[in-house]
């Protein structure tokens, strides 16, 4: 049995974007990653001191730090030390460790998840002065006397990059504002080639919010298994944060241009199974779809090493299940570039919600809330999110000739074909019409299409008798959709 003592940034999102500046929230991200950096020398002299060693089962995942001990009462005694040594370096962040006694890291993870480990939480660090000034870069803390930031975005604005040599491949420079980034690169004769029934694309933006679905279930039968795995064992932490840091280098090199002279997308934090991304609204859905589509090289991955494990399929029918369940849930929230990104954050913490409702984690699903157009009234019809797609649908319709068997689908070409103007216009009926009223209004509009020599839109028409809240969500969706009609775009 091994001690596993591992300590971990909580509401990681939350404290990254306090501050308005993406800047210091790109210097967040490094910062984080570089103080939890298990290589970094001075890291190692910590736990070196601390008599506890790097575990390699684990991975380096940022905002993580994992290590190995000889007994119980050493990492008793380590743990609020390496607590005190982040917190002092990341004053802002909380932290949580836990420790226990097991066979496998993979073993440790899952009595986290149950519930049946030793913790410790340390709260981010509070100041109570009556009259202060506040930190310029975040208005959360107090400012220092050498300068008008605190000690925690002092911290940030020591680093600017983003987490650990994640997309250093890619060419560009790394956006100053959230203006550049939304530019797509800042060359004016660029900006609108890939907008879809907007013109003022090069001010928006999306943010992306990714979770795994079903990896809690994965780890603890893998610590149920009753053969001995122990290649799967040993990677399987290790490989779910590299499927991921690898599913986002795939997509944001999915949504590069040559012209660019920004990168297309910054990563705000990228660790384990959780990913948030802001890129620009014009590319989000290719953006999505890609790294819903990388990430899923993981089951490949985890099927190999058990496969080497176990050569018989049918005595590893268990895990095998659990493998095939494991997928991304995406919520995103589209704004100006403007537009808070603390709040941005919430409102894609939301529709990542409502993908892995929809889905109950069972399939990859995407939910989006357009904070340029309607917002979450548009999202929501009563208690229920409308804005949703499957990740099977998104990829079928993203294809050069896509196939769609159902009368939804069907719909969803039909009103990706639309011009904008149609599109605006049939946007307008839905929202000005009753419930009831709704199917014949946009029935009577399609026949005028029809008398006008236009394709006559008929799966939309069905779709509007059968369910208006679908189609709603479609007109939303082709607002940022990469194969949308912009014909009548100037």
């Amino acid at each position: 049995m091994t001690v596993y003592l591992a300590v971990g940034a909580q509401r990681v999102h939350t404290w990254l974007v306090r501050t308005p500046e993406l800047r210091l929230l790109r210097g967040a991200s490094a910062a984080l990653s570089a103080q939890t950096d298990i290589n970094a020398p001075a890291m190692k002299k910590v736990l070196a001191d601390l008599r506890l060693r790097a575990c390699s089962e684990a991975g380096n995942v940022d905002g993580v730090v994992v290590a190995e001990a000889d007994s119980l009462d050493t990492a008793r005694s380590a743990a609020p030390r390496l607590v005190r040594h982040l917190a002092g370096a990341l004053p802002g962040v909380e932290w949580s460790a836990w420790r226990v006694s097991a066979s496998t890291y993979a073993s440790a993870v899952a009595a986290a998840l149950q519930g049946s480990v030793a913790r410790l939480v340390a709260a981010p660090h509070r100041y109570d002065q009556p009259v202060a000034d506040a930190c310029r870069g975040c208005g959360a803390e107090m400012r220092g006397l050498s300068n008008d930031l605190g000690p925690d975005c002092a911290a940030r604005q020591g680093a600017t990059r983003a987490p650990r040599a994640l997309l250093d491949d890619l060419k560009g420079d790394w956006p100053d504002t959230f203006d550049d980034l939304a530019g797509r690169g800042g060359d004016p004769q660029q900006r609108r080639v890939r907008a879809v029934g907007r013109k003022e694309s090069s001010s928006q933006l999306a943010l992306v919010n990714a979770d795994g679905n079903k990896l809690g279930s994965f780890f603890e039968a893998l610590n149920t298994f009753d053969l001995d795995v122990p290649n799967l064992r040993n990677r399987a932490p290790g490989d779910v944060d590299f499927a991921t840091r690898t599913a986002v280098e795939i997509a944001a090199s999915s949504i590069h241009e040559p012209t660019d002279r920004h990168k297309s997308a910054i990563p705000h934090y990228v660790g384990g199974d959780d990913v948030l991304v802001s890129v620009p609204a014009a590319r989000a859905w290719t953006f999505v779809t890609e790294l819903i589509r990388g990430f899923s090289t993981l089951q490949d991955t985890l099927r190999a090493c058990l496969a080497c494990d176990i050569p018989e399929e049918g005595a590893a029918r268990e895990l095998l299940d659990r493998i095939a369940e494991l997928s991304l849930g995406v919520g995103v929230a589209f704004t100006h570039a403007t537009h808070p990104v603390s709040d941005a954050t919430v409102h894609a913490e939301l529709a990542l919600k409502a993908a892995k409702r929809e889905f109950r984690g069972q399939a990859a699903g995407i939910a989006w809330v357009d904070l340029t157009a309607d917002g979450l009234t548009g999202a929501r019809a009563g208690r229920r999110w409308i804005q949703v797609v499957s990740a099977d649908e998104a990829f079928r319709q993203l294809l050069p000739t896509p196939v769609g068997a159902s009368i939804a689908e069907q719909a969803a070409l039909e009103v990706f074909a639309l011009p904008p103007a149609a599109r605006h216009r049939l946007g307008q009926i839905l929202r000005d019409s009753s419930l009831g009223a709704a199917a014949g209004r946009v029935s009577t509009w399609a026949g005028r299409r029809a008398h006008d020599g236009a394709a006559v839109p008929k799966a939309i028409s069905q779709l509007a008798q059968d369910d208006t809240d679908r189609l709603r969500a479609l007109l939303s969706r082709a607002r940022w959709w990469p194969r949308a009609n912009r014909e009548d775009q100037p």
